[in-house]
């Protein structure tokens, strides 16, 4: 068994592999839908040859993501597939030990997992964050008729790109965009075309200038899904971000559509607090690949949101199955297990619940982080 890095020359077979096992005829092949993935120039796939023939695939992309001035490197894993014949061998094994390597020698602090199956809890991949779901359905009609708020609501145009992009950098958390990658992700339709959905972007417009743009996965004509509508990913004002979710939901005639919005979207909570809703964990998995240079990383936004040079006094040693021994002057050690290092980063009122009053007071303006929606546009 030979287990490397995809070349260019075998992505063809990699995205035929998971076209076998993700994909039918009403699909678009893995390769359109995740062209940065099924790209040796952009990613770091890993494969598992057998008499050099790729029997077994781990699609792994690196990304940044933006959390206040602190950029963090992310990898993220999905198209996870082996062939039917190879399985039970104990290759996925194999490959996810290769991925983890993989990340960690390029600089890697986080994995996101886009499942939850046991090869990844068993190696310190948790559930992870807070969102809440809103359910706009018919509700979204009545509302959308009172008021449009001042706003022009439209289709978006290929022209629109550098002013959506704008107001992408303009988030406090989120994957860093450019225009291309706004371009070509909304082009992929990567989650949508999973669910058997496809893309509708609408942008708002006051006094001429646009102030907010939505991507939704809304219901393809030719195409039978019996997955829910949602949104993918927005930015810019809150307020008219809203307008565009009732408003496309009341165009459209949609029954039913969601809208996941992390815990730290104050703004778009307000907008949409007349809707029913439900709490949940982020999409997928995450599992905390090297908790120190995390740390490194994240710095920039602790030193500024403590305003005490937090992210310069705080250490961290890991203590083995993915706990932590997190070290501050004038504190004893403060030891957390996988789960409750997990919680303190990403879950509201976990510090609450797991660490000492002092250590509360320390951390509490900078955990948990403000981490983005998974299933956005740079969904694997």
């Amino acid at each position: 068994m030979n287990i490397r890095l995809v070349n260019q020359e075998e992505m063809r077979e990699a995205a035929a592999l998971a076209d076998s096992i993700f994909r039918d005829s009403e699909q678009i092949s893995m390769a359109e839908g995740f062209p940065f993935l099924f790209s040796a120039l952009h990613s770091q796939s890993v494969g598992a040859f057998e008499n050099g023939r790729l029997v077994a695939f781990m699609g792994l992309l690196p990304s940044v993501i933006r959390i206040g001035p602190a950029r963090l490197t992310v990898y993220s894993l999905g198209s996870v597939c082996t062939h039917p014949e190879s399985r039970g061998k104990g290759i996925a094994g194999e490959l996810f030990a290769a991925v983890r390597g993989q990340a960690a020698r390029s600089g890697g602090s986080l994995l996101l997992v886009s499942g939850g199956r046991s090869l990844y809890t068993r190696a310190g991949c948790r559930p992870f964050g807070s969102l809440r779901r809103y359910a706009l359905g018919s509700g979204a009609a009545q509302q959308a008729e009172e008021s449009a708020g001042g706003y022009r609501l439209r289709p978006y145009e290929r022209g629109d790109l550098p002013a959506m992009s704008r107001l992408a950098a303009a988030r406090r958390s989120a994957f860093e965009q450019s225009p291309w990658d706004l371009g070509s992700l909304i082009d992929a339709h990567a989650y949508a075309a999973c669910l058997k959905l496809r893309h509708e972007t609408w942008i708002a417009e006051k006094d001429g200038e646009p102030t907010a743009f939505i991507v939704a996965a809304v219901p393809d004509p030719a195409v039978a899904s019996t997955r829910f509508p949602r949104l993918i990913e927005w930015a810019g004002e809150p307020e008219a971000a809203a307008r565009l979710l009732t408003g496309l939901t009341a165009k459209l005639g949609l029954a039913e559509f969601q809208a996941a919005v992390p815990f730290y979207e104050t703004g778009l909570h307000e907008a949409l607090r007349s809707f029913p809703s439900e709490e949940s964990p982020n999409e997928g998995t995450l599992l905390v690949t090297d908790a120190p240079l995390l740390l490194r990383q994240l710095r920039p936004y602790l030193d500024e949101q403590s305003g005490n040079r937090l992210g310069e006094r705080l250490g961290v040693r890991e203590t083995g199955e993915g706990g932590v021994r997190l070290t501050l002057n004038g504190l004893p050690d403060l030891l957390l297990s996988v789960d409750d290092w997990m919680a303190l980063l990403f879950n509201p009122d976990a510090a609450v619940r797991i660490v000492p009053a002092r250590w509360q007071e320390e951390l509490k303006s900078v955990f948990p982080l403000p981490f983005p929606y998974t299933a956005g546009l740079n969904y694997i």
